[in-house]
């Protein structure tokens, strides 16, 4: 057996962890190599000041934010490449306690040495694609285990950080459902993560990212486009209500807010995409403080903006749905939390948006593994 493997299954069905441990390496985040082949973007963003909790229970205050951050996507393009060929789920987290930074690949086979085979091939193919960050293969088992399941959690000390998800009811007549949603992307943060680093250290905390790198379809574009187009019409006045009434009717506010996201997302999901999954664990309760923190480091406020600038959202598992909530964190899945339901009657539609990422929102949550 390869060392460094962890595998689980039965006959026909076997799944595979393998990781590798980061380690930062002051002299390539400064040079932000770029791999060959893939194309180099640069980071924007406003974000001025970053909320600080001052512990665990609560408590907050704001300061100014440091440094800019190396640019990431490239590296998120290169582990999508990887991953979207082997079908496999890319978990990037960060433990405060034993310490350490890891990228966690977990693959399926139908045989249980085939599952060993392609996660030990994987692992050393992604060794090249996590610059700007030094890896160093993790060969111990136990130390694998642990950056599985460091602790056991609160039941208070689960959160899921999801994209918000903005419902309405419709002020048109004539619109085709009685409800709107809007999914606000995430942004990322070109400021230092220090402060958020800085308050999970106080205790022993992991932050997860899984990411599982998908193809957006054809049919999911239609839908998609067929959405952004409905949004744009409500965004704009109306046909009048009756033939005896010559008034136009006026563009519902909520379709004139989320107008532009559509716009926006129809220009996103075109190919490369991730299903995203955040997760923030502790073996003690998280304060809303801390976990709004977090939400606001990975994705800040777009000042004035509304709904379409606002942080994502904090998700706390139901009673039922603590050990759901862990197993995502112990074992790299991403099954879904009831807790996370709007409660409105919405579509598919923005429910999957809200699960989705592109390149660039990926890179936004992928700096749990760098040292920024």
């Amino acid at each position: 057996m390869t060392a460094g493997i962890i595998t689980a299954g039965a006959a026909g069905n076997w799944w595979a962890w393998a990781a590798l441990r980061l380690v930062a390496d002051p002299a390539a985040v400064s040079a932000q190599p770029t791999p060959e082949g893939l194309a180099h973007n640069e980071f924007s963003g406003t974000a001025g000041t970053v909320v600080q909790a001052r512990d665990v229970h609560g408590g907050v205050h704001l300061y100014p934010a440091a440094e800019p951050a190396p640019d990431i996507t490239p590296s998120v393009r290169a582990l999508w490449q990887l991953g979207v060929t082997s079908g496999a789920t890319i978990e990037l987290r960060r433990l405060t306690e034993p310490a350490g930074r890891f990228l966690v690949v977990r693959v399926s086979a139908p045989e249980q040495l085939a599952a060993v085979d392609l996660a030990a091939d994987l692992r050393a193919r992604l060794s090249g694609a996590a610059r700007p960050m030094r890896t160093e293969p993790v060969e111990s088992a136990d130390e694998l285990r642990r950056a599985l399941e460091p602790f056991t959690p609160d039941p208070r000390g689960l959160v899921e950080i999801h994209k918000r998800l903005t419902v309405a009811r419709s002020t048109r007549g004539d619109a085709r459902e009685p409800w709107l949603a809007a999914v606000t992307p995430l942004r990322p943060n070109p400021r230092s993560w220090s402060p958020l680093w800085t308050e999970l250290a106080r205790f022993p905390a992991v932050l997860s990212v899984g990411l599982l790198p998908v193809r957006v379809g054809p049919g999911f574009r239609a839908h998609l486009a067929a959405q952004a187009t409905e949004m744009a019409r409500l965004a704009r006045p109306g046909q009048p209500a009756t033939g005896n009434w010559s008034v136009p009717r006026p563009p519902d506010p909520f379709a004139v807010a989320a107008d532009p996201l559509y716009a926006e997302a129809v220009r996103r999901y075109t190919d490369q995409a991730f299903t995203v999954r955040v997760s923030l664990a502790a073996p003690l309760p998280v304060s809303d403080a801390l976990a709004e923190l977090a939400a606001g480091t990975i994705s800040p406020v777009a000042p004035d903006a509304g709904f379409a600038g606002a942080p994502p959202v904090i998700v706390r598992p139901l009673s039922d749905e603590t050990a759901i909530a862990w197993r995502n964190i112990a074992a790299c899945n991403a099954d879904p939390l009831r807790a996370a339901e709007p409660a409105q009657p919405v579509g598919q539609l923005p429910r999957l948006l809200t699960t989705m990422a592109d390149i660039e929102e990926a890179a936004a949550v992928f700096r749990v593994a760098v040292g920024a």
